[in-house]
């Protein structure tokens, strides 16, 4: 690992953890207003989500690398 990935990687979980789709909606749209896009798109399939209870999560590093995944395949991000 590179010295700018290292420094990218959190030191606990729950650094890297987002809780809830206000939270993931806050991180993508950069409001939580946006939370309906957030289930939309989880429902498509589009982010990689997972759930704690009934709480729908998502990892903010593998948020990250799912859409810059899709930028470098030229997949289109839908938002």
């Amino acid at each position: 690992m590179n010295q700018q990935t290292t420094n990218f990687l959190p030191t606990r979980l729950s650094d890297d953890l987002l809780e809830g789709a206000d939270a993931i909606a806050v991180e993508l749209f950069g409001d939580a207003k946006h939370r309906r896009k957030v289930y939309h798109l989880d429902s498509l399939g589009e982010l990689p989500t997972f759930r704690l209870g009934a709480k729908l999560c998502c990892l903010r590093s593998k948020l990250r690398e799912h859409i810059n995944s899709k930028m470098t395949t030229g997949r289109e991000v839908r938002a």
